[in-house]
């Protein structure tokens, strides 16, 4: 059977927990480290939080979701996803689920938003839940 080396560092797996946490206070009912495929690949791909029942995938991109480098003679791809990020939600959306992807860069933006920003949606927790229910909303879940 293929393993997957697990790609995660401390930063992501806290992210993961949080928005885990928001995923059920938002009644998004889900399991962490689903594997979505069967047979002799089930171990290789897995989904950080999964609705299997309606399949539903969440998945919080961590920083090794995205290109760093730069290679000489090449144009500019720092920040954007990898091949494997993406073929994985590919994978996915050719097999019949509904994929969300929450960017660091985004959950980075929405720690970092302006005072008043943040004193007017109610803080950063509320910031959050509304950034995540309009992901999900995107691929027709309402919460």
């Amino acid at each position: 059977m293929i393993q997957a080396a697990k790609l995660t560092d401390e930063s992501s797996s806290r992210n993961e927990d949080e928005y885990s946490a928001l995923l059920w206070e938002a009644g998004f009912k889900h399991e962490r480290e689903v594997q979505f495929l069967e047979g002799d690949y089930a171990n290789f791909l897995a989904i950080h939080f999964a609705f299997k029942e309606r399949k539903i995938a969440v998945e919080y991109d961590g920083k090794y979701h995205f290109l760093t480098e730069l290679k000489m003679g090449e144009k500019p791809n720092h920040g954007r996803e990898n091949g494997r990020t993406t073929a994985k939600s590919r994978l996915m959306e050719q097999i019949g689920w509904k994929v969300v992807n929450i960017d660091y860069k985004d959950d980075i933006r929405l720690g970092g938003a302006p005072k008043e920003k943040l004193e007017k949606a109610g803080g950063k927790k509320k910031m959050k839940m509304k950034y995540l229910r309009n992901r999900l909303k995107q691929v027709g879940v309402i919460l």
